[in-house]
């Protein structure tokens, strides 16, 4: 199997480096991972493409000002979370000064509500923020991996078959299957934790055993 013996668990996590104002190679990586992901949520409240353009990037400079007093702690709260809060605080201050409008629809939503939503664990939010790190990290890991490995863990984990069905269609044994969805999952771990200190549910024992 193709697979770099380096681990990004030995390495400083994106959101440490870009504590580092002089990490521009860092800083590329976070635009890179998270504007879409800003970009897109930002749409699903109804802003129009100008608006969001400008919403998005007033976060990440606020986010730029504001990482280097973050500090990771499961127990008071996640970067997801803070940074959901940033994205609200933004739109709540893009509504607030009558941006409604701009974006074709009215929205009653005070500040506060539109703040408390990710407060709250709001699900879209967080479902979107889980979605745009694992296709980051796919991404990111998929060129670790011969074709043939990175096919099985793909049909098996994301396409929902069954390991029997892809060892046969590939030419696999089965247990070659399971050490193949092993192995990426692994790696794809790490890269999420490397992206975003966090590992959505999804990840819950998906490494243990089985497949």
């Amino acid at each position: 199997m193709q697979e770099d013996k380096s681990t990004f668990a030995t390495n400083p996590s994106l959101l440490r480096r870009i504590r580092d104002a002089g990490d521009q190679q860092a800083w590329q990586l976070f635009e890179k991972t998270y504007r879409g992901l800003i970009r897109d949520f930002c749409k699903r409240k109804g802003l129009q493409e100008a608006d969001v353009a400008d919403v998005t990037q007033e976060v990440l400079i606020k986010v730029a000002r504001a990482i280097r007093s973050f500090e990771y702690d499961p127990a008071r709260g996640r970067f997801r979370d803070w940074l959901g809060s940033v994205v609200c605080g933004r739109l709540a201050d893009f509504f607030a000064r009558g941006g409604q409008e701009s974006s074709g629809h009215r929205d009653d939503r005070s500040a506060v509500d539109l703040a408390q939503q990710v407060a709250d664990s709001d699900p879209d939010w967080t479902g979107t923020f889980h979605h745009y790190i694992l296709q980051a990290a796919i991404e990111r890991v998929r060129s670790h991996f011969d074709p043939q490995n990175w096919k099985a863990f793909h049909e098996v984990w994301v396409g929902g078959r069954g390991p029997a069905e892809v060892a046969a269609e590939l030419g696999m044994t089965v247990s070659a299957v399971y050490v193949a969805k092993h192995r990426v999952l692994k790696r794809l771990q790490q890269e999420v934790v490397n992206l975003a200190e966090d590992l959505p549910a999804l990840f819950a024992g998906s490494t243990q055993g089985g497949c």
